[in-house]
């Protein structure tokens, strides 16, 4: 019989209930937590470094209280290092958001608000007080007329999201793109502006209207985008500055650890060269065994 067996046959079966319960308790909070939706917790990994090498097993047989505050330091250390690697995630996103994805989207808007803003001031020279629209190279005073001129410029044939030109109204240009199960209506200036086209004629050039009447909420909703990402930007520079929380508490969780372990002689790797030495051992005593058969035999 191997000096394993013998090893896990004296193990002290109190002690190793124990250290099983402690395993399924740890686990079960994370499990728990997983279900529940925890905003602790963004990534969920399985607690398995608790396989016992037989230095523990060994340790354990010695009905040693130290080594069940061992097995419960190691739990929380895990769960506290997964917290530090949580929070290092966070200040990553943090620091990105500060860095790259807020000031993009405040360029983004204001690049629009300044296109819109521009567009606004064309808009309200170009409108007159009566309708007029000019589409394929003709001039159409009716809405329903232009309407069902825009449903006939559709032109099946060009190639998805390509722009063709069709007419230009209240100073603006207009074209149609073919899409995957529709067409829109772009209109276009300084910046680019797009309604799907309807089959109702008059719906058409109602759909155009509001969007062009829509500049001035389209810059109040940019101005209110742009104050947002501010704050977020202050915000995620106050978030870099907190702290891990349980740094103390892992720190001295681990000093803790390391005493142990040192003390348990945990870390001792001399269990190999023992069990390789009890098989060299048994193996030149079956060899030893054989020659004397042979021996005999002759």
């Amino acid at each position: 019989m191997n000096k394993e067996v013998e090893i896990i046959r004296y193990v002290t079966k109190k002690s190793f209930d124990a250290y099983v319960w402690q395993i399924l308790e740890t686990k079960q909070k994370f499990i728990s937590q997983l279900f529940a939706g925890s905003k602790e917790i963004r990534t969920m990994s399985d607690i398995d470094n608790t396989t016992m090498n037989f230095g523990e097993i060994k340790a354990i047989a010695t009905d040693n209280k130290e080594i069940m505050e061992k097995f419960e330091i190691d739990m929380k250390v895990q769960e506290l290092k997964l917290k530090e690697r949580n929070y290092k995630n966070q200040r990553y996103i943090f620091e990105d958001k500060i860095k790259t994805f807020l000031p993009k989207q405040i360029e983004r808007e204001n690049n629009f608000m300044e296109r819109c803003k521009a567009d606004l001031q064309i808009r309200n020279k170009e409108t007159s007080q009566s309708f007029i629209m000019e589409l394929n190279g003709k001039i159409f005073y009716d809405s329903k007329e232009a309407g069902e001129e825009i449903i006939k410029s559709v032109n099946k044939n060009i190639d998805k999201d390509v722009l063709y030109e069709i007419g230009k109204y209240r100073g603006f240009t207009l074209y149609l793109a073919n899409k995957f199960n529709d067409t829109e209506i772009y209109f276009s200036k300084n910046g680019k502006y797009s309604v799907r086209l309807a089959q109702i004629p008059s719906l058409n050039i109602q759909r155009i209207d509001e969007k062009l009447n829509n500049f001035e909420n389209d810059i109040k909703h940019s101005e209110q985008q742009i104050n947002g990402y501010k704050r977020e930007i202050e915000q995620c520079k106050v978030e870099l500055e907190k702290p891990f929380a349980n740094e103390k508490e892992l720190k001295q969780l681990l000093q803790r650890q390391s005493e142990l372990n040192n003390k348990l002689n945990l870390n001792n790797k001399k269990d190999e060269p023992i069990l390789i030495e009890d098989e060299t051992k048994e193996e030149n005593q079956e060899s030893k065994y054989s020659q004397e058969n042979e021996e005999m035999e002759e």
